[in-house]
């Protein structure tokens, strides 16, 4: 947190262990490897690392690409929706809206009928 000295806190079991100053080390980090041995960590393998890494970078990139293809989706259904307001716009502009079409129809209908 800002303003606040780094600190290392250790749970076991759920409870706090400890709680250790990082600002007392130096930022190099052969203190910090030495302090997480003493305190009981294990380094992973090399290879370990590598392979988690790889996993990372395959489920980032995964992610990515997934939020990309969304987002594409959704400019494809917005301008699919600007197209289709766009044709009812031009539609009713123009008077070729379908129920303007049937009422003209049913009025020229009526007065055919009305002139018989």
């Amino acid at each position: 947190m800002k303003g606040r000295s780094p600190n290392l806190i250790i749970y076991h079991d759920g409870k706090r262990k400890e709680r250790v100053d990082l600002k007392l080390f130096s930022s190099s980090n052969d203190e910090l490897h030495k302090l997480m041995v003493d305190k009981g960590f294990v380094k992973k393998p090399d290879d370990e690392i590598a392979r988690m890494k790889e996993k990372n970078f395959a489920k980032q990139r995964s992610d990515q690409l997934k939020r990309q293809k969304e987002k594409h989706e959704r400019r494809r259904r917005r301008q699919q929706k600007m197209n289709q307001d766009e044709k009812k716009r031009k539609r009713n502009s123009t008077g070729l809206d379908s129920q303007n079409v049937l009422e003209s129809e049913n009025r020229s209908l009526k007065k055919a009928s009305l002139s018989r």
